[in-house]
């Protein structure tokens, strides 16, 4: 999470090169769930949810209203990429 945010100082960090992988794969989702629901976009928002993501919701780093809408991006996330998984799963075996 920490790496989808360019602005966030933990996508400088040098991480496991997977990582940064999976962060440009996930961007595009990440910033288009953010448009699409509306929320506003700041840095202390996406460091607030990698913070509380981070320390499994011991350190909570985000207001009420921000746990809603951390909820949701989450959730949109999850949902985006296990549709695009179904999908690319149903045209292989289409293909084979």
């Amino acid at each position: 999470m920490g790496q989808m945010d360019w602005h966030s100082d933990h996508y400088h960090q040098k991480e496991h090169p997977e990582l940064g992988v999976i962060a440009t794969r996930l961007r595009p989702n990440f910033y288009g769930t953010l448009c699409r629901l509306r929320i506003p976009f700041n840095t202390t928002f996406s460091e607030g949810l990698y913070e509380t993501l981070k320390s499994r919701g011991e350190k909570v780093k985000l207001g009420t209203e921000e746990l809603i809408q951390a909820h949701q991006v989450v959730q949109s996330l999850a949902t985006d990429t296990l549709t695009k998984l179904r999908y690319a799963h149903g045209r292989a075996q289409f293909i084979l």
